[in-house]
């Protein structure tokens, strides 16, 4: 905060040489410290929601001042989208009619975690796999997001035991390439 607070005061002290105003520089810089301290003092079971004695104008310049101050609009990853309410509607009736279809024939379905251990997945891949996405465990673990469901599959099978079956899986899968957006073809 207190790095913060410097940063500000040059950045209003160089716009006032200028001969401008800063805009918000009662909030921030040098005038910041009653507001932490106020913050800081609250009791640790009371929440900042629930105190009467914070209004309006000071919760909000306690989200500028933890959060930094700094507003950017986010952005999402390339190759990557949203999908709208009206077209989740759409993708669940597609995704109800395949499993009434599989169903019907006999079919159950399964799921797998969307990441495996790096090596069940480069067994299949090869090491120089380009494509996959490296997670690090905290448990020290070296995982992968999942490239297909094949290999996902295979595993299942082995660690399962199962000797036939007539299943469908419906699941996500993350590929690190060059996402063709125009073509339809995501990460």
């Amino acid at each position: 905060m207190k790095k913060r607070a410097e940063k500000e005061a040059k950045a209003a002290a160089k716009l006032a040489k200028k001969g401008g105003k800063s805009k918000g520089s009662a909030q921030f810089g040098s005038g910041n410290t009653k507001y932490v301290s106020l913050f800081t003092s609250l009791l640790p079971g009371d929440t900042i929601s629930n105190s009467p004695s914070l209004s309006a104008s000071c919760l909000d310049l306690m989200d500028k001042v933890l959060s930094g101050g700094v507003r950017r609009k986010p952005k999402i990853a390339k190759g990557t989208r949203d999908y709208m309410p009206s077209q989740m509607a759409i993708r669940d009736q597609a995704f109800q009619a395949i499993r009434r279809v599989f169903n019907r024939h006999g079919a159950v379905e399964i799921d797998t975690p969307v990441f495996e251990l790096k090596e069940t997945l480069t067994g299949k891949y090869g090491e120089d796999s380009k494509l996959i996405y490296d997670l690090a465990d905290q448990g020290g673990e070296i995982l992968a997001l999942r490239y297909d469901l094949t290999v996902p599959f295979a595993r299942f099978l082995a660690l399962n035991s199962v000797g036939n079956i007539k299943r469908f899986h419906i699941g996500k899968v993350y590929r690190r390439d060059n996402p063709a957006m125009a073509k339809g073809r995501y990460r």
